[in-house]
């Protein structure tokens, strides 16, 4: 989330760097370590198919009121993810705002610097999908469309640095491109997985990214529409 504000960092080739390693490192500690905590007092039959498998896992550990209370302290603690989303999307349509003219609207900001325009349309979508459907098809369905996205995003990688020169590259990435390559494979992975084990919401995630593909291509085509026109 942080590259979402990478122009608003200080010193970013730096601190963006130093963000990164640090925050995924921390979450990969504190997630496996959560893991092997449910696995370890939850038998994996109780667990199979179950979405709150946190509760499942608290009621093993604490009985059924310890498994409510934690439940509620899950509850709680995504509200940090909710506040950070509510950071960081509006502002991905705050930039759009300033590369295609159609999202114009979505720059203007209040005296704060918050792009209240973009917040509420936002909302609105979240609003939308949460009314018409189900916490699983959701997840479902933004987790495949999210991991091509980074999937692209590492693929474009490879094509900047083939074209180095041209773009004047001075970030260093450790490891590649073997460590690209195996994110490449372990995404592929569960991205082939999430379809073969809910195929009708993935198709509905493709059917959502193709439609933004054509509003890309119709926002392009607006923009080079406008350039044309006499100042």
């Amino acid at each position: 989330s942080a590259i979402y504000i990478a122009g608003e960092i200080s010193n970013p080739k730096k601190n963006l760097s130093l963000s990164l390693v640090i925050a995924t490192l921390l979450v990969m500690v504190l997630y496996i370590f959560l893991i092997f905590i449910f696995l370890y007092v939850t038998p994996l039959a109780a667990l199979k198919g179950q979405i709150d498998i946190g509760f499942i896992s608290a009621h093993a550990i604490f009985g059924l009121n310890g498994g409510k209370i934690i439940s509620m302290i899950i509850c709680v603690a995504l509200l940090a993810s909710v506040s950070s989303y509510l950071f960081f999307g509006p502002r991905v349509l705050h930039v759009l705002g300033e590369d295609y003219e159609i999202f114009k609207r979505f720059t203007k900001v209040n005296s704060n610097g918050i792009p209240l325009i973009a917040l509420f349309f936002q909302s609105g979508i979240a609003f939308l999908l949460i009314l018409t459907s189900s916490f699983d098809a959701i997840l479902s369905i933004t987790s495949i469309v999210l991991s091509l996205f980074t999937t692209f995003t590492v693929v474009s990688v490879f094509v900047l640095r083939r074209n180095e020169a041209k773009y004047k590259l001075t970030w260093k990435a450790i490891g590649f491109p073997f460590t690209a390559i195996l994110f490449l494979l372990v995404e592929g992975w569960m991205i082939f997985f999430t379809f073969i084990d809910k195929t009708k919401d993935s198709l509905m995630g493709f059917a959502f990214l193709g439609i933004g593909v054509v509003f890309y291509f119709i926002m392009k085509k607006y923009n080079n529409y406008l350039g044309q026109l006499p100042k």
